[in-house]
């Protein structure tokens, strides 16, 4: 009898081709504000052919990161660069 559950990493369902799965769990950890997993969940967009969210995603992002990061993030947005470089 196998213990089936879901993975603790959703890269993890990405790698096992269940993107619908990965999206649900990173939409679960940027719920969180763990802003780190926002550019995975627009690889697993990209692999589910859902290219428009993940480019409105993408744009969303950049746009934020061009607002810069001095000021506390209370806004609800996550961020896909981190770092000393912001741009993609």
């Amino acid at each position: 009898m196998s213990d089936h559950h879901q993975p603790n990493d959703p890269w993890q369902l990405i790698s096992a081709h269940q993107y619908e799965e990965a999206v649900a769990a990173y939409d679960a950890q940027l719920a969180t504000g763990d802003e780190w997993y926002a550019a995975n969940r627009v690889i697993a967009l990209l692999c589910l052919g859902r290219l428009s969210e993940a480019l409105e995603d993408i744009s969303n992002e950049n746009d934020v990161a061009r607002q810069g990061r001095s000021s506390p993030r209370n806004d609800g947005h996550r961020t896909l660069a981190h770092g000393p470089s912001e741009r993609c």
